[in-house]
């Protein structure tokens, strides 16, 4: 489902999600002939918030079908992926229990990050330290906050954004604060080609596996690397929703 936008020279490019979901001027009030969603729906799903998203995609969904009657030109979701976020909603909304036998059965023993290197998942990761403002916009979406041991330096500027889990993770990943991160043992940090090599050697020496996230040219680029972290931090159901949801947005 295609949204007007307006045009901005000032794009706030501090995660893919917010890439995409968030502009200066995010709507232009010339919408279809109908409602497609407010900004601050869009944040909140873009935040994680499975009750929005859940909300938008079954407005969407309803639309779709009314407006498709007048006009072929419009794509929403397949008949199976409308199956499949229907049951990632059911599964979300039901016990810990169901909900981690159907991830242990999604789940892969390893994975490859963009440079090829492989990931054992065998292990369940528990701490997590994102290098860039991609992977924590990612990691805030899909994690409680006691989770993400530190942000990106910088990413606090456009807190609005994020919302009240920002709020709870205090530490920047700063180097003053590096020793208190050394012996918080994050276990994955989330890199990008730009990360220093520096930052790259002290981490491998503190033994922190690192996950690179390079590929984000396009919106197809960026669910497949959601999905992937998702994957990494034991959260494929609710990444796949989120990479459902986008796509059903764009």
């Amino acid at each position: 489902m295609k949204v007007a936008q307006k045009t901005s020279s000032n794009f706030l490019v501090i995660s893919l999600l917010v890439t995409f979901f968030y502009t200066q001027n995010l709507f232009s009030q010339d919408y279809s002939d109908h409602t497609l969603a407010t900004r601050e729906e869009i944040l909140m799903a873009a935040r994680g918030d499975i009750s929005v998203i859940e909300k938008l995609l079954m407005r969407w969904n309803c639309d779709y079908k009314e407006l498709k009657e007048t006009n072929d030109s419009y794509s929403f979701l397949t008949g199976k992926e409308w199956n499949e976020v229907k049951h990632l909603l059911k599964t979300l909304k039901s016990s810990k229990d169901i909900q981690n036998r159907e991830i242990n059965r999604r789940l892969p023993f390893s994975i490859l990050d963009d440079c090829g290197k492989k990931i054992d998942l065998k292990e369940s990761h528990q701490l997590f330290l994102p290098q860039t403002y991609v992977s924590a916009a990612f990691l805030m979406a899909l994690l409680p906050s006691e989770k993400i041991v530190a942000l990106p330096e910088g990413i606090r500027k456009d807190i609005d954004l994020f919302g009240p889990v920002m709020h709870k993770i205090t530490l920047d990943n700063s180097r003053i604060n590096s020793e208190v991160i050394y012996y918080m043992h994050p276990q994955v940090a989330f890199t990008a080609h730009y990360t220093l090599p520096a930052t790259r050697k002290m981490l491998e020496n503190q033994e922190v596996e690192l996950f690179d996230i390079n590929s984000l040219d396009t919106v197809e680029d960026i669910r497949f690397s959601l999905e992937k972290l998702g994957v990494v931090v034991r959260q494929p159901l609710k990444s796949r929703l989120i990479s459902l949801f986008m796509k059903a947005f764009f």
